[in-house]
């Protein structure tokens, strides 16, 4: 007899109820006894969900997970910015979304034809709920922390000759925040004149200037906005983590293991700043080494410590910009 979609579906959510309701609620999620999604509210009136995607295959059924961000704010000035290229864009207010497998490159495809080889898969998912899913949705918990982290999202991606709608939705995010005449600087950027995307996307540059006819755009020779990725030791296969927040960095020093044995945070101007932990990074067993490198032929240099408040401490005030060398004693590396 084969499995409908309907009998898997039950399946997936008795899992979903023993097992990872309780994990997700401690970040605010919540899930109806009927759904395959998980969603909460975030500030500036925004909806996230984190939903269990369930399909049908040569009688088998695959599981994996998807990430959407809504803010009806920034999802209406999009729209209009977008005009006749707008098509589905914005529905549902959805105004970003990331795929497991786009996140995490490296992440299985969980494939089941019974509740008992779902739940032989359970201990695999839970790896990626917290991690990429939620740390993606972490970082676009606010207007600004999702416009910030869309900006990254183009900028590591850009390619003049295949223009994206990205830097419309970016600049849809700064006309929310108030910021026009960064939205004018960012559209001109991705957008210049004579090329393929000024005719493309020029019912942006009509739209922003109706919604600001006083912006002025900043001189192009203002220095560019500096952008930051997060990478780890068995991460570098996927997508890097743009613009993280404090508690990103946190988290991932903390959980910093033998296998797992160091992170990076790369500038987008060529400045890193990173922690390791252990024999691999030529420390004694549960020591950090702290390392900061002024760009590929920057000064290179590295400082040891036993404290782990110490090397959470260091990255953060590397990515805030501020004084980062605390009181550790600092020697150059030669490589």
């Amino acid at each position: 007899m084969t499995t409908d979609r309907a009998t898997a579906a039950s399946w997936v959510r008795d899992v979903a109820a023993g097992r990872w309701d309780k994990t997700l609620a401690e970040r605010d999620f919540t899930r109806s006894a009927g759904a395959l999604a998980y969603t909460r509210k975030v500030a500036d009136g925004g909806r996230q969900q984190l939903v269990l995607d369930l399909s049908a295959r040569s009688g088998e059924f695959q599981l994996s997970l998807r990430a959407t961000v809504a803010y009806a704010s920034v999802a209406k000035l999009a729209i209009r910015l977008l005009g006749s290229r707008a098509g589905a864009f914005g529905k549902s207010n959805i105004v970003d979304m990331g795929l497991l497998d786009t996140l995490e490159a490296s992440a299985p495809m969980w494939v089941f034809s019974s509740p008992e080889g779902l739940a032989a898969l359970a201990p695999q998912v839970d790896g990626y709920l917290l991690d990429p899913m939620v740390s993606y949705l972490d970082a676009r918990a606010t207007v600004a922390a999702f416009t910030e982290a869309k900006r990254a999202e183009w900028l590591a991606a850009e390619d003049p000759a295949r223009p994206s709608r990205f830097p419309v939705v970016v600049a849809a995010g700064e006309l929310t925040l108030g910021e026009p005449a960064k939205a004018l600087a960012t559209l001109e950027r991705a957008y210049p004149a004579g090329t393929p995307g000024r005719a493309e996307y020029a019912e942006a540059f009509t739209v922003a200037r109706e919604l600001a006819p006083d912006a002025q755009a900043p001189p192009a020779s203002a220095a560019p906005v500096l952008t930051f990725e997060l990478t780890t030791a068995n991460s570098l296969l996927g997508i890097p983590v743009p613009n993280p927040g404090p508690d990103q960095i946190e988290r991932v020093v903390r959980n910093l293991t033998e296998d797992r044995h160091y992170t990076v945070l790369q500038r987008s101007d060529g400045v890193y700043a990173q922690v390791g932990i252990g024999l691999k990074t030529g420390s004694a067993p549960g020591s950090y080494a702290l390392e900061h490198r002024a760009g590929p032929e920057g000064e290179h240099l590295r400082a040891d410590t036993t404290d782990q408040d110490a090397a959470v401490l260091f990255l953060q005030r590397f990515r805030t910009g501020d004084d980062w060398r605390g009181h550790h004693e600092w020697r150059q590396l030669e490589l």
